[in-house]
C-alpha cells in the first residue's frame, strides 16, 4: 500500500511539474503573442498616419497644381520699398506674368482704394503701387489683366497687406512688479521693477525708440509721466528699479490705477502700450495683472496726435 501510495504521488508530482512548466510556456506564449500584437498594431498605426500623410501631401499637391493651372499668372513678385513717414505708404514693386498676353494685353494693380498700371517689358508688367501701413483688415493685391476688352481678376492671397508697418517699427515689450508700498509723513512711495524689451522687427531695421517715458493713470487720468529714456537705453530687457512718491491722501482717491510705456520712435510716431502689472507688494490687498499689447505695438498716434493703430 505505502509502495503504491508513494508511486501515485510520484506521478501526481510529476504531473504537477509538467502542468506548472505547461502553464509556464502558455503564459510565455500569451506575452509573446501580447507582444506581437502590440507590434502589428503599431505598425499598422504607423502604416495609415504614413498613408495619411502622402494622401495630404497629394490633395495639397493637386490643389497648388488646379491652382496654378486655374491662375491667369504664370508668376508674380512683390518687394516692399521703405516707410514714407509723412505719407504712411511704402512702395511695392508689383511684376507680373500674365498667361496667353498678347499685344494689347494691359495689367493694373489694386490694393484698397488705390490702383495703379503696370508697365510692359516684353512678357513681365511691372510698376510702383503705393501702399498704406495702417491697413486694418486683411486685404490682398487684386491683378486685373485686359485682353480685348476682357478683365480677369485675380487676388495674389499670400501677400496680405494688414498692418504692414509691423515690419518697419520696433515692437515694445514691459512688465512692471510693484514690490513694496511705505508711508511716511503723509507720503506714500511705491517701489517696483520694471522690465522694457524693445527690439526691431527684423535685422534690416533701422528704426528706434528716440525717448519712452512711464506713465501712470487713474480713471484714465495721467497722474504722473516720467522720462526713463537712458535707463531703458542702459537696461534694454533688463530690470529697471523704479521709484514713486505720492502724496498719501492723494493717493488714496487713485482707482483702478494703470501704468503705460509711452515712446516716440525714429520715425516719429508715438506708442502708447499697456504695462503687465502685478502687485506682490505687503500692502496690496489684490494681485492686479492689467491686459498687455500682445502684437508689442499698442496704440500708435502721428505727429499731431492722430490715433493710426489699436484702440484706446
Amino acid at each position: 500500500m505505502e509502495k503504491s501510495k508513494v508511486v501515485k504521488d510520484i506521478i501526481l508530482g510529476v504531473v504537477i511539474v509538467g502542468l506548472v512548466i505547461a502553464l509556464f510556456n502558455s503564459y510565455s506564449r500569451i506575452n509573446e503573442l501580447n507582444n506581437s500584437v502590440s507590434n502589428l498594431q503599431n505598425n499598422l498605426e504607423q502604416n495609415i498616419n504614413t498613408m495619411r500623410t502622402d494622401v495630404a501631401d497629394i490633395y495639397e499637391n493637386v490643389d497648388q497644381r488646379l491652382e496654378k493651372e486655374a491662375s491667369i499668372l504664370s508668376g508674380y513678385d512683390i518687394t516692399y520699398g521703405p516707410l514714407d513717414a509723412n505719407n504712411y505708404t511704402t512702395p511695392l514693386l508689383v511684376s507680373v506674368t500674365p498667361k496667353n498676353a498678347t499685344d494689347n494685353t494691359t495689367v493694373s494693380v489694386k490694393i484698397g482704394e488705390t490702383t495703379a498700371n503696370l508697365n510692359r517689358n516684353g512678357e513681365v508688367f511691372s510698376g510702383y503701387i503705393d501702399t498704406d501701413v495702417f491697413i486694418e483688415e486683411s486685404t490682398y493685391p487684386l491683378i486685373m489683366v485686359k485682353n480685348n476688352g476682357t478683365v480677369q481678376n485675380e487676388y495674389l492671397e499670400d501677400h496680405d497687406m494688414k498692418n504692414l508697418f509691423t515690419g518697419f517699427m520696433p515692437y515694445l515689450y514691459s512688465d512692471l512688479v510693484i514690490r513694496e508700498e511705505s508711508y511716511s509723513n503723509n507720503k506714500t512711495k511705491i517701489s517696483g521693477e520694471l522690465s522694457v524689451d524693445s527690439k526691431p522687427p527684423s535685422e534690416n531695421c533701422t528704426a528706434t525708440y528716440t525717448q519712452v517715458w512711464l506713465i501712470g493713470e487713474s480713471n484714465g487720468d495721467e497722474i504722473f509721466r516720467n522720462d526713463i529714456t537712458q535707463k531703458v537705453e542702459n537696461n534694454n530687457g533688463k530690470i529697471i528699479s523704479i521709484e514713486k512718491t505720492f502724496n498719501s491722501a492723494e493717493y488714496k482717491n487713485y482707482t483702478d490705477m494703470k501704468y503705460f510705456i509711452f515712446a516716440t520712435d525714429s520715425f516719429g510716431f508715438t506708442h502708447k502700450c499697456p504695462i503687465n502689472t502685478l502687485n506682490h507688494s505687503s500692502n496690496g490687498s489684490t494681485t492686479t495683472e492689467l491686459e498687455q499689447a500682445t502684437d508689442g505695438w499698442g496704440c500708435i498716434y502721428d505727429k499731431d496726435g492722430k490715433l493710426l493703430y489699436g484702440k484706446e
